[in-house]
């Protein structure tokens, strides 16, 4: 049984394109298990795994050197103290919007 999925599989499992995984081996932050004889990528679990931190750092803003600092050097407290300051930074920035919204409701929309 085969475990592994092309470029394309792996796109479609996360809804993006081929390209931006190129990109992502381009700048060194994901490789394909192998390629085949016919030149496929081909990605086994881990890659998948990878794939996801990757997008999810990307979510919170890190920028690709950050991300490829982070793959591979950083320890387990590094990366939990780096979530914890973005949850920080995520919560403070939802608690500025509420306000701002509270404002806009209280002078604007009753």
């Amino acid at each position: 049984m085969d475990e592994t999925i092309t470029i394309n599989q792996l796109a479609k499992i996360f809804d993006i394109s081929h390209h931006q995984i190129r990109y992502y081996e381009e700048k060194g932050l994901l490789f394909p298990s192998f390629t085949d004889n016919n030149r496929y990528r081909k990605y086994s679990l881990k890659e998948i795994y990878q794939l996801a931190q990757i997008l999810m750092l990307r979510n919170l803003n890190l920028s690709i050197a950050q991300i490829k600092d982070m793959l591979t050097s950083y320890e387990k407290n590094d990366y939990l103290s780096l979530l914890r300051e973005k949850s920080k930074e995520l919560s403070d920035e939802i608690n500025k919007l509420q306000k701002i919204k509270k404002a806009i409701d209280h002078h604007y929309v009753n």
